[in-house]
């Protein structure tokens, strides 16, 4: 399937679970294949031309028969109101699951994972947990859940069930901000640092950080992971609050060079270069290339640099080992210095 084609998902179910946040199931289909962690892209086509925004995953393909999203109505956010109006039997334009933010394989010696999540950011979270109480054994799950109060605490009775569950496997500690007990209520680079050393054991190799939530939040939780001493290749970010556009940084390279973009059913060509990311002059050719937020913070637009040099204004995607293996944001690249091939 072209990572770009769009097709038709069929709304099942919608459950509301507070004034702001609704869970949506969609009806089973074969094009919509995903991995715990991963998220969906809506395509919506206006006239004022196409949209696109992404939701993660809060089921999970081995034991939730209609796959689902959860999102929150954001204030003044256009799309996110249509679809929390969406009823069953309702069409949506899709393209396939993608997404960096997955568990280790079971080949890593990465066997303890810790997850901070904040409010909606449980989303991706609360997949992979429940992905890996049933299918991996082998790992530790820590989660750290800030939310206002339990009320507002999306998954709350469905985590505390797990964590019954599975009592060797899942430790989950609760964080709401109305509590009168300053230390349970926010997370701090103290408390954080206090959790992870509680819960920190050596001998299962450098643990995997995973944290997903408003962007003040994240830069919190990743600031003090490194101050702790753990390199940021062990850290996972899935960024919710896409925020402002970023401003283009001007490139060291600002002239225009040929892009090979190699497909499985040949090449095609085009020209890129400042102010033109890869992923612009590609639309500009009429070539479709998958992209969602255009601000290098979901990784929907993920590609490989094959030959030559590309070069990012912007990533919060994508860690320094994934870079060593080539791949980049067309949303913000560029090709500097030659022409570039990429898949």
């Amino acid at each position: 399937m072209n990572p770009n084609e769009t097709f038709s998902l069929r709304v099942n179910h919608v459950r509301r679970h507070s004034s702001d946040v609704v869970i949506i199931s969609f009806e089973p289909d074969p094009r919509l294949q995903y991995k715990p962690g991963q998220f969906l892209t809506f395509v919506f086509r206006e006239q004022d031309g196409e949209h696109r925004r992404s939701y993660s995953f809060c089921s999970i393909p081995e034991t939730d028969t209609l796959p689902a999203i959860a999102v929150k109505r954001i204030q003044n956010g256009r799309f996110s109101r249509r679809l929390f109006d969406v009823r069953p039997g309702d069409m949506l334009q899709a393209i396939r699951a993608t997404g960096q933010f997955l568990l280790p394989e079971p080949t890593s010696e990465r066997k303890q994972i810790f997850l901070f999540g904040a409010g909606i950011g449980i989303t991706p979270l609360f997949s992979m947990i429940k992905h890996t109480v049933i299918c991996r054994p082998d790992l530790e799950l820590i989660l750290v859940y800030s939310n206002t109060s339990p009320e507002n605490t999306l998954f709350l009775e469905e985590l505390r069930m797990l964590q019954d569950k599975h009592p060797h496997q899942l430790f989950i500690t609760f964080l709401f901000s109305n509590d009168k007990n300053l230390i349970r209520a926010r997370l701090n680079k103290q408390r954080l640092g206090e959790l992870i050393q509680d819960h920190y054991q050596a001998m299962l190799q450098t643990p995997m950080f995973y944290t997903c939530g408003p962007f003040a939040y994240m830069r919190m939780v990743i600031f003090g992971i490194e101050e702790m001493g753990f390199d940021n290749s062990s850290i996972r970010r899935e960024l919710f609050d896409t925020g402002l556009p970023i401003v283009k940084i001007q490139p060291p390279d600002t002239g225009k060079h040929r892009v090979t973009l190699l497909l499985k059913d040949g090449e095609r060509h085009f020209d890129a270069g400042y102010p033109l990311t890869i992923l612009q002059a590609a639309k500009a050719s009429g070539i479709p290339l998958p992209y969602s937020c255009e601000t290098g913070k979901c990784g929907s637009c993920t590609m490989t640099c094959v030959s030559g040099s590309v070069w990012m204004s912007y990533n919060e995607v994508l860690t320094a080992n994934d870079q060593t293996e080539g791949k980049f944001l067309s949303c913000t690249a560029f090709p500097v210095h030659n022409d570039v091939t990429i898949r």
